[in-house]
């Protein structure tokens, strides 16, 4: 089907400034999609897709002939690989296997060695996610960002999100041959995630709640907000500076 609409379509001419725009808003809308919405991060690129091909005017067409070519190319290559994988993840996951190691690599760990535990954690899939990120051409920004944050909402620690995310994406770095801007790009990126949606589980929220005399409600509105805008507005910054920076 993708090889059938690529020939029909007809790529137009797309302006410079409605692409940057729609690129922009496709990142708006994957970040509320993943974390208001509770959509899956699967669904949600596939959305914020759509919205940069139909909002920079690429039309329904091309951009259903893109992906569908994309897509399909990729799968082509890494599809058994990534069936097997989630095979393999399923089983850890229904027999208990999965949480067994973690709970063994947590338990045997001091409090002030839990960091660098998941920052080992991390390093044991590197390659893996490594493989998947040469597979499937994602930004390597973006994937940093979004594991940090993933990681940070959950555990509520800026230093683990840091920590594990960097232990996941610096062998993928390397890997990668990724020049020196790059990483300090990434830095930025992962530094920009965890700092995302400071809530309940965050040390920091309380202190500004009890600091400034607020509720928890309260809180939610002005200090998880402002967490927010900022990590959004720093990726963002860093997503255009790449522009002009090699990655490799």
């Amino acid at each position: 089907m993708g090889s059938v609409l690529a020939v029909a379509a007809t790529v137009p001419q797309l302006n410079p400034t409605r692409l940057g725009v729609s690129i922009i808003a496709s990142v708006v809308v994957l970040v509320l999609l993943v974390t208001v919405a509770k959509l899956h991060p699967f669904v949600s690129l596939i959305l914020a897709g759509l919205v940069v091909g139909l909002g920079s005017g690429y039309g329904p067409v091309n951009t259903i002939a893109s992906f569908s070519m994309s897509f399909g190319s990729t799968m082509a290559s890494v599809g058994i690989l990534i069936g097997l994988g989630s095979m393999l993840g399923r089983l850890l996951m229904d027999t208990g296997a999965a949480d067994s190691i973690v709970d063994a690599l947590v338990d045997r760990s001091s409090r002030a060695m839990i960091p660098w535990t998941m920052a080992v954690i991390g390093a044991l899939i590197g390659s893996i996610i490594g493989s998947f990120v040469e597979q499937s051409h994602i930004s390597i920004l973006l994937l940093g960002w979004l594991i940090a944050i993933f990681v940070r909402v959950a555990t509520g620690s800026a230093t683990v999100s840091i920590m594990t995310t960097a232990g996941i994406l610096g062998p993928v770095m390397d890997g990668m041959g990724a020049s020196q801007p790059a990483v300090v790009l990434l830095v930025l990126a992962i530094g920009a995630g965890s700092i995302f949606l400071s809530h309940v589980n965050d040390a920091g929220f309380w202190l500004v709640k009890e600091y400034f005399g607020l509720d928890v409600g309260q809180t939610f509105k002005t200090w998880s907000v402002l967490e927010c805008l900022l990590s959004v507005v720093i990726f963002l910054l860093v997503m255009a500076v790449s522009l002009f920076v090699p990655i490799v």
